[in-house]
């Protein structure tokens, strides 16, 4: 499991100084927001970390479900209302959405929690580029595409990171072409051609479900 204390002190042999050195220079607060580039533009073009926005929608919110307390549960919403797709989310997927009507018959067999119908665009269509609307009542798995991680100034060096090892050994060779841009602009330059080489070897992600074809109108 990569950290991001290793990640930094890769890039620190990178540069070839200390981190003491690396904080003199205002070198060690550029890291976090120089990571957060590369895993930006890993994730739009490469490699999107795959998610599922669950929720439920309902007709009327008398129906909304309620804690012990009688609070409203999170995440249930009206039919026919804008719902905002969750923080971290870059772009709609390819991959499968589900629906489960609320009126389903769930087979003995099949846990409430397993979906039992691909959600298509007459169950839900987006209306931004991070909104969508519900058509119909149910339970909504929506797949989305997401940020990895988000690099804030003072993480952790302990802090593990749940991203795949392709990706990361790209982060403290792009941080070091960085932050050697504004000094040794030659060095900067060969270093970034080394990104370039690790970003293409990073392997693309596909959609390992199947996808369904379907043609609307009166055929």
């Amino acid at each position: 499991m990569y950290t991001w204390g290793y990640i930094k002190k890769v890039a620190l042999v990178k540069l070839d100084i200390s981190e003491q050195e690396a904080t003199r220079l205002g070198h060690i607060n550029s890291f976090p927001i120089y990571a957060n580039e590369v895993i930006t533009q890993i994730g739009s073009v490469i490699k999107a970390k795959d998610s599922y926005y669950t929720f439920k929608v309902w007709l009327e919110e008398s129906s909304f479900e309620k804690d012990e307390e009688g609070n409203i549960k999170p995440n249930q919403f009206l039919v026919g209302q804008l719902i905002k797709m969750p923080n971290g989310f870059t772009s709609s997927s390819t991959n499968i959405s589900y629906f489960n009507p609320i009126d389903l018959v769930i087979p003995s067999y099949i846990t409430l929690k397993t979906p039992v119908k691909e959600a298509t665009d007459e169950d839900f269509y987006y209306v931004t580029w991070n909104e969508i609307v519900c058509t119909s009542e149910g339970e909504y798995q929506i797949a989305y595409n997401s940020r990895w991680f988000f690099f804030k100034i003072d993480v952790p060096d302990s802090t593990v990171l749940e991203i795949p090892e392709d990706m990361l050994d790209c982060i403290p060779t792009y941080v070091a072409a960085k932050c050697l841009k504004s000094s040794n602009e030659e060095k900067s330059a060969l270093m970034m051609n080394d990104f370039n080489e690790q970003f293409a070897r990073i392997k693309k992600q596909f959609s390992y479900k199947p996808q369904g074809i379907r043609i609307k109108g009166n055929w």
